[in-house]
């Protein structure tokens, strides 16, 4: 009689680490799976002048159209951007620098899109 007691409860303390193992490799993989989302992208790109040629130095301003937020850049040594950690939202781009007019900055958004 005690051995089919402790038959059982033998049985009954693997059914429920089995059960707790289950559980914890699920909750493991939805976890890994949020931490896998795209909450945010980043923007990258170029600065010339009506000739083509690039602006060095030339100041970037990314604006979120949606909350009024800025998020300023500086152009390098060849004229490139990049703005990081950038919500999802609507913007709009502008650059200027010192004694050039009529900036073109293009860009390269780089994110997941849903």
């Amino acid at each position: 009689m005690n051995n089919q007691r402790n038959g059982r409860r033998s049985n009954l303390c693997i059914r429920w680490l089995l059960s707790a193992l289950v559980l914890l490799g699920v909750v493991g993989f939805v976890s890994t799976l949020a931490w896998t989302q795209v909450t945010s992208g980043s923007l990258t790109g170029l600065v010339t002048d009506p000739s083509g040629a690039v602006v060095p130095g030339a100041k970037v301003v990314l604006t979120d159209t949606n909350k009024g937020y800025d998020y300023p850049a500086t152009a390098d040594s060849v004229g490139r951007y990049v703005i990081t950690n950038l919500p999802p939202s609507a913007y709009s781009l502008s650059a200027e620098a010192p004694g050039v007019q009529d900036l073109q900055a293009r860009w390269h958004c780089l994110g997941r899109r849903h």
